[in-house]
C-alpha cells in the first residue's frame, strides 16, 4: 500500500472513529466465539440474544450485549464491508453523536416492535412457544435504520428516490421470500431511519452575508 493511499485511508476513517471502534468490538466478539466449542458459543449467543425470554428479565443489558455478536458462520467480512462503505459514510456526514443516534434508535427500536408481536403471537398460540428463546442478535437493525437515514444525503430527490425504493424492495423482496421476524424487524428499522430525517438537520453557522457583500462558496452550498 502506496503511502499516499495509507494517508488518504487515515484521513477518512478518521472522521468515523465510532465505526472502528465497533468493527472492532465486533471482531473480538468474532474470535471469541471461534475459540470456544458448539455448544458454549450457543450459550454466549443466547444470553446476549434480544429474545422475548431476555427481554422480559433483563432488557437493557441483551440491547447493549445484542448489537455487538453476530450469528453468521465465520468471520463477518460482509459485515465488515458495510460498515467500511456504508456506516463510515454515514457516520463523517452526520457526525458520530447522530449516527450513533440513529444506530441506537433502529436497533432499540425495530427490537421493541418485534419482541412485542412476538409475545402477542405466542399469547393466540399464532407461533411455536421456542421462539420466545431463540438467538436474535447483529448490527442489522441499526445498520438499516442509517441506510435508511443516508437516503438524505442526496441533494437530488430523483436519487433519493433511487436509493429509497432500492431499499426499501429489497427488505419486502426478503421479508416476502423467508418471512422469518427479522426480516420484519428490518422493515421496521427502515421505517425508523425515514422518520430520523431531523437528525440530518445541521444548526445554520455560517452568518448572515451582510448586504452587499459577496457570498462564499461555503455559504452557496449550504444553502
Amino acid at each position: 500500500m502506496s503511502t499516499r493511499l495509507w494517508r488518504a485511508l487515515t484521513a477518512y476513517y478518521s472522521k468515523a472513529p465510532g465505526t472502528l471502534v465497533y468493527l472492532f468490538t465486533l471482531t473480538v466478539t468474532t474470535w471469541t466465539l471461534a475459540g470456544t466449542d458448539r455448544a458454549t458459543d450457543h450459550k454466549l449467543m443466547v444470553s446476549a440474544s434480544t429474545n422475548l425470554h431476555n427481554m422480559t428479565r433483563d432488557p437493557i443489558r441483551v440491547l447493549v450485549a445484542s448489537a455487538f455478536w453476530n450469528d453468521s458462520d465465520g468471520f463477518p467480512w460482509v459485515t465488515f464491508a458495510e460498515f467500511l462503505i456504508l456506516m463510515a459514510a454515514a457516520e463523517r456526514w452526520l457526525g458520530t453523536g447522530r449516527w450513533l443516534l440513529a444506530f441506537i434508535a433502529g436497533h432499540v427500536g425495530a427490537t421493541l416492535v418485534t419482541v412485542t408481536g412476538i409475545a402477542w403471537a405466542l399469547d393466540r398460540h399464532l407461533l411455536p412457544h421456542r421462539l420466545a428463546g431463540t438467538v436474535d442478535v447483529g448490527t442489522s437493525y441499526g445498520f438499516f435504520a442509517v441506510a435508511a437515514v443516508f437516503t438524505y444525503r442526496f441533494r437530488s430527490r430523483r436519487w433519493r428516490l433511487i436509493w429509497a425504493a432500492g431499499l426499501a424492495g429489497y427488505l419486502i423482496f426478503t421479508a416476502w421470500r423467508r418471512e422469518t421476524f427479522t426480516d420484519y424487524g428490518h422493515l421496521t428499522a427502515m421505517l425508523i431511519g425515514f422518520a430520523a430525517y431531523p437528525l440530518t438537520r445541521r444548526r445554520a453557522t455560517t452568518p448572515e452575508v451582510q448586504s452587499g457583500a459577496r457570498p462564499s462558496s461555503e455559504t452557496i452550498l449550504s444553502s
